[in-house]
C-alpha cells in the first residue's frame, strides 16, 4: 500500500491523534482569548480538505506523512471545537445541550455511513483514494453552507 514498509503502518496511523491533540487543545485556548471561531475555519478546512486530496495524491510514505501531519493541525479533531463555539453562541436559548445532539447525531451518523459509501466507491472505482477526495469536497460544500448561513444569520 503506497510502498509503506508494514513496520510503520501503526506509526503512521498515529500520526494524526498525535499531532491533532495538541493542535487543538493550543488552538483553543487561543480561540477562548480572540473568540474568532469563523477565521480559522475558513483557514482550517480548506487546509484540511487539501490534506486528505494530497494524502489520496501521496505516492510515497514521507509524501503520506506530511499529508497527516496537516491533517493532524487542520482536520476534524481541530476543527471540533471551533464548531462547538460558534453552535453554543448560534444555539436558540434553552436548546444549547438539543443543538449540539443534534451535531453529535449528525457527526455519528457520518461516522456509520462513511465507510459504507468509501467501500462501495471503492469497489465502484477501483481506488481507495475516492474517499478521500469525497471527504475533501464535501468538507468544502459544508464551508461553502457554513459561509452562507453565516452571511444569511447576519
Amino acid at each position: 500500500m503506497k510502498n509503506i514498509d508494514q513496520r510503520f503502518v501503526g506509526l503512521i496511523a498515529s500520526i494524526v491523534p498525535l499531532i491533532a491533540i495538541p493542535s487543538a487543545l493550543i488552538l483553543a485556548k487561543k480561540l477562548d482569548q480572540t473568540a474568532h471561531a469563523r477565521r480559522f475555519l475558513y483557514l482550517s478546512v480548506p487546509l484540511s480538505a487539501l490534506a486528505l486530496v494530497l494524502g489520496s495524491l501521496s505516492q510515497n510514505s514521507t509524501q503520506i506523512v506530511l499529508a497527516l501531519i496537516l491533517y493532524g493541525l487542520t482536520g476534524k479533531m481541530t476543527i471540533d471545537p471551533l464548531l462547538l463555539q460558534v453552535i453554543r453562541r448560534h444555539a436558540p436559548k434553552g436548546r444549547v445541550a438539543t443543538t449540539f445532539g443534534l451535531y453529535n447525531f449528525m457527526g455519528m451518523l457520518a461516522s456509520i455511513t462513511a465507510p459504507y459509501l468509501t467501500g462501495w466507491l471503492t469497489d465502484v472505482t477501483g481506488t481507495f483514494s475516492v474517499g478521500f477526495d469525497l471527504a475533501a469536497a464535501l468538507l468544502l460544500l459544508g464551508l461553502l453552507g457554513f459561509g452562507l448561513s453565516q452571511r444569511n444569520a447576519g
